[in-house]
């Protein structure tokens, strides 16, 4: 055979970090974490959610206050509060892989000006990671610590609980938690816009423990 005929397969690079992205943070990563410690939803030293997060959560969250949506909408147009969607990456591998062969990312819905910093919500972050997150959200509020900033994922995910109640832990003064989440929101017929996910960003189906 003529090697100068041969085809070479390119691998997109962004499908190549999604794979090691599997490898290094999926199901094998919890291969020899205790039975019990999975079945705990709290983490006795933090008191992060770090299991079953879709179940009902609670009214209010220590050092920060719960918004409903009516009080969103007033706050969007009266201090332009920011807008965090912590909601993890749900789309499944097969869509992930379709769309990056087809140079195409994968798309999500979230509360028009919002950012997404899906780690915020994390059951477990280590103090690097933390110091990141706590970077990413004071760059945001231009240092301000008392910039209003408002969490939310999806009805009843403690997802945004942990970001709310991380976010007090960094000392920001005015956090509150829109508990009600997207689909609440959507479903008022309230603005929306359509966002890429990321593809080394955290695929919910991979980090069992520790996502939704």
């Amino acid at each position: 055979m003529d090697i100068s005929s041969r085809r070479t397969l390119v691998i997109p690079a962004a499908l190549i970090t999604l794979l090691l992205g599997v490898l290094a943070s999926g199901p094998l990563l919890h291969a020899r974490t205790p039975l019990a410690a999975i079945n705990e939803p709290f983490d006795p030293a933090t008191g992060y959610r770090i299991a079953q997060f879709r179940a009902e959560v609670p009214s209010s969250v220590a050092g920060g206050r719960m918004i409903g949506m009516d009080a969103l909408e007033e706050l969007i147009v009266r201090e332009k509060p920011l807008l965090i969607d912590v909601v993890t990456n749900d789309t499944t591998l097969a869509e992930r892989l379709r769309d990056l062969v087809r140079g195409r990312p994968p798309e999500r819905q979230r509360i028009t000006g919002s950012v997404w910093l899906p780690r915020m919500g994390l059951g477990r972050l280590d103090d690097v990671d933390a110091a990141a997150e706590k970077g990413k959200l004071l760059a945001l509020a231009g240092g301000a610590m008392d910039r209003p900033m408002v969490f939310y994922c999806l009805a009843n995910c403690w997802v945004s609980w942990n970001a709310a109640r991380r976010a007090v832990g960094f000392g920001f003064s005015q956090v509150l938690w829109y508990r009600d989440g997207i689909e609440a929101w959507m479903d008022a017929g309230l603005p929306v816009e359509t966002s890429p996910v990321e593809p080394d960003l955290i695929p919910a189906w991979t980090l069992k423990h520790d996502v939704l």
